[in-house]
């Protein structure tokens, strides 16, 4: 695989075996030989784009792939490489960074960028047409269709969103390149990957690649109106397919309504929230918990106007949440672990909803000694409840929750991993030495 970008030895000492055995190369004819040498040129490839000389990569991985036209990771690696030198065009060095663009590229700069990314575009939607048809279900996923394959290619799009890369003469070609990665995105590798859930694996499969497909927020940045409607539609999609493959028992994944939530947030619920609402309302009307609680949390959520500054409206609705599942908690039967494990979850993720607000600290406190009461091993919880604690400076309470997190951890060690010991105990002993024992 390319390594993209950044100082690479191995990759240097590939090169000079390379040009080493290029002689030898050169004195064949006969189709082994050929092969071996477009492997030699894949070789090359990676050594220059480690050393990010991505001109003289695109040459040799393109002499690679007419001597070898059948080896699909030949065309995978420029699919990622193409983007990549696109990058590096608008943004030297910034192939693995979302950050703004330095200064205006030129017009003859920006337009170099935008047909290396077409090129990407077009190669990447053929191959991801020729798997969707030859793999079956059942098997692994095709690479294409994973986020190494579209990365790239989408930070380009998020590059070309920059101020800085506006160009009106060239508008409306970056708005076909978007169009087109959308395309791949969200009519080939979605709808393929859709297709395939036939049980929990494949559902949980499936949710987990929607976040990179759909729900990311730097998906966002060319077209922030249609990334809404995206992901509306994609987590709608998903609710079908749980509707039917969802284990009853809480083990299955939620990790788009996870994503909706808590990792994109506002960012995508509260631009327009009238789209999403159907997710809430079908939430509702589930008759499984932990849904039911994401149509809690996705309205506080939505309702959120600044996440910086929560308004007392936000506070009392997560207080209600946290209140209401900590109830639904206490009324679960012992062997309802999985159930219990998801409640707690969406209690710490409504939680920083209420940051900066005065009422943050009892309401981390709250949610620790209710953890604490139960048992529950949750270090996520413990830890960021202590850190709060301390920087409101809350000595009383913060001393009560690291006495009852340490006493927690001798009594039941096999509940916590060795690391989450280590550091929980390391933080709670810390706290008792600045506030001693109340």
């Amino acid at each position: 695989m390319l390594a993209l970008p950044g100082p690479n030895f191995r990759s240097l000492a590939l090169l000079l075996m390379v040009v080493a055995a290029v002689p030898t190369f050169a004195a064949e004819d006969s189709k082994g030989d050929s092969l071996v040498e477009a492997q030699g040129l894949a070789l090359e490839a990676e050594a220059f784009a480690a050393h990010r000389d991505f001109d003289s990569a695109i040459k040799a991985l393109d002499k690679a792939c007419a001597k070898d036209p059948a080896n699909l990771n030949f065309r995978y690696e420029l699919v990622r490489l193409l983007p990549a030198a696109a990058i590096e065009i608008l943004d030297p060095g910034g192939q693995r960074s979302h950050r703004r663009l330095k200064q205006k590229p030129t017009r003859e700069d920006l337009g170099r960028a935008l047909r290396l990314g077409h090129r990407s575009a077009d190669l990447l939607s053929s191959l991801c047409s020729e798997a969707a048809e030859s793999v079956k279900r059942g098997r692994a996923i095709p690479i294409c269709m994973k986020p190494d394959a579209y990365g790239n290619l989408g930070r380009l799009i998020e590059k070309l969103a920059d101020q800085n890369a506006q160009e009106a003469s060239l508008k409306e070609d970056a708005k076909a390149l978007f169009s087109k990665e959308r395309n791949v995105r969200l009519e080939l590798i979605e709808p393929y990957l859709r297709s395939r859930v036939h049980d929990a694996q494949s559902l949980s499969e499936y949710s987990g690649a929607l976040f990179w497909l759909a729900l990311n927020s730097h998906l966002g940045s060319y077209d922030p109106v249609q990334w809404r409607r995206d992901g509306s539609v994609v987590v709608q999609r998903w609710l079908d397919l749980a509707g039917q493959h969802q284990p009853t028992d809480a083990s299955g994944s939620y990790a788009p309504l996870m994503h909706l939530t808590l990792v994109t947030g506002s960012k995508i619920l509260t631009g327009e929230p009238e789209l999403f609402e159907p997710i809430w309302q079908r939430c509702a009307a589930s008759p499984d918990p932990v849904l039911k609680a994401y149509a809690r949390l996705g309205r506080i959520v939505a309702a959120s106007k600044n996440e910086r500054s929560p308004s007392a409206n936000t506070v009392a609705a997560v207080r209600e949440l946290r209140s209401s599942l900590q109830t639904e908690i206490v009324g679960l039967a012992s062997e309802d672990e999985n159930m219990r494990a998801k409640l707690f979850g969406l209690i710490e993720q409504a939680l920083p909803l209420t940051m900066n607000n005065a009422a943050e600290a009892d309401e981390y406190f709250q949610a620790c000694e209710f953890a604490l009461e139960q048992k529950a091993a949750r270090p996520s919880l413990f830890s960021n409840g202590l850190t709060v604690l301390r920087a409101k400076d809350k000595g009383e309470q913060a001393a009560r929750v690291a006495a009852g997190v340490l006493k927690l951890i001798k009594e039941q060690p096999e509940r916590f991993s060795h690391g989450e010991k280590e550091r929980l105990s390391k933080t709670c002993q810390s706290c008792l030495d600045q506030y001693g024992r109340y």
